[in-house]
């Protein structure tokens, strides 16, 4: 991850529990155009996760590149896609 120096950046501890998703991406992601001009956006990205939380995090993964994808038709997007996903499972 880098950041700017000129934007401040945050830090927090959150304590994830059995079941949690965590996701970190660009915002690549949520810019992602279509042919419209639309972005992809949080509310698609949310909606893919809400579909697949029954999914392995490769899975989830592969959903979410998968829509990506169809939303922008193969149009060549000007910012990089990066992705992590993590699902803290029970011990």
């Amino acid at each position: 991850m880098g950041l700017l120096p000129t934007l401040p950046a945050l830090q927090t501890t959150l304590q994830l529990v059995p079941g949690d998703w965590l996701l970190i991406f660009t915002d690549g992601i949520t810019e992602a155009l279509n042919e419209k001009a639309e972005e992809f956006g949080r509310e698609r990205l949310l909606a893919v996760m809400a579909r697949n939380f029954d999914r392995t995090v490769e899975e989830m993964r592969d959903s979410i590149l998968a829509e990506l994808s169809r939303h922008s038709l193969g149009l060549v997007q000007s910012d990089d896609v990066t992705l992590i996903v993590a699902h803290v499972l029970s011990s």
